[in-house]
C-alpha cells in the first residue's frame, strides 16, 4: 500500500500567507471607513457652509429690501416737504391737497405754487428767502426735511443684521446755499453700505 508523500512543512507558509491576506484584507476596510468618514464630514461641512450662505444671501436681500423702502420714502418726503404754508420748510398732514396760507385755494402736490409761498404774501416770501440763507442749522430750509428723514422708523434702530442708518445730516452745513442732505446705512463694523443725497424739491426755489 502507498502512502501519500505529505510535506507538513508547507503548513505553516500556508497559515502565514493566510493570516497575512487576512490582515491585508481588514486594512483595506479600515482605509475604506476612513475615506467614507472624510467624505461624510466634507459633505456635512460643505452643506453648512452651503446653508449659510444661503442665509447670509437672504439676509442681505432683505437688508437691501428695506434700505431700498427707506429711500423711497426718503424720496417721498422730498416730494411732499413745502413751504407753501410754512415758510421755512415742513412735511404738512393733510395732503394731498394743502392750504397755503394767505390763499383760499388748495393746492396739489407738485404744483408750482405747493413749494413756494402765496406771492402776495409778503412776509411769508421774506421768511422763505431767509432760510434758504439761513446760517443756523435750525432756521435752515432743510431743517424740516432732515427731522423727517430721522423720524423714519426704525431710525438709528438696527435693521437685520446688524444694519443700521446713520442721522441724516447737510452735506456742507457752513454753506447755506448747499441744500443737500446726506443719509448713510452701515453695518455693525461702522462701515458705510449705501448713501443717499438728496434735496428737497422745494430748495430748487431758493435763489
Amino acid at each position: 500500500m502507498a502512502i501519500a508523500n505529505i510535506s507538513f512543512s508547507q503548513a505553516p507558509e500556508r497559515l502565514l500567507r493566510g493570516k497575512k491576506n487576512a490582515g491585508f484584507t481588514l486594512v483595506e476596510v479600515l482605509a475604506s471607513a476612513v475615506i467614507l468618514l472624510v467624505a461624510t464630514v466634507g459633505a456635512i461641512v460643505a452643506f453648512n457652509l452651503i446653508t449659510q450662505s444661503v442665509r447670509g444671501t437672504g439676509s442681505r436681500a432683505d437688508q437691501s429690501r428695506r434700505i431700498d423702502e427707506q429711500i423711497a420714502e426718503i424720496n417721498r418726503l422730498s416730494e411732499i416737504y413745502t413751504s407753501c404754508g410754512t415758510p421755512e420748510g415742513a412735511v404738512p398732514s393733510n395732503l394731498p391737497t394743502l392750504p397755503c396760507a394767505g390763499s383760499t385755494t388748495d393746492v396739489q402736490v407738485g404744483n408750482s405754487f405747493y413749494y413756494f409761498p402765496d406771492p402776495a404774501n409778503t412776509s411769508f416770501v421774506a421768511r422763505f428767502f431767509s432760510a434758504c440763507r439761513s446760517s443756523a442749522e435750525s432756521g435752515h430750509i432743510t431743517a424740516g426735511f432732515v427731522s423727517a428723514i430721522d423720524g423714519i422708523p426704525p431710525g438709528a434702530d438696527t435693521l437685520d443684521g446688524g444694519v443700521s442708518r446713520r442721522a441724516a445730516e447737510r452735506v456742507n452745513p457752513s454753506d447755506a446755499s448747499n441744500h443737500l442732505v446726506e443719509v448713510i446705512w452701515e453695518d455693525e463694523l461702522e462701515r458705510p453700505l449705501r448713501t443717499v443725497r438728496i434735496a428737497p424739491i422745494v430748495s430748487s426755489w431758493c435763489p
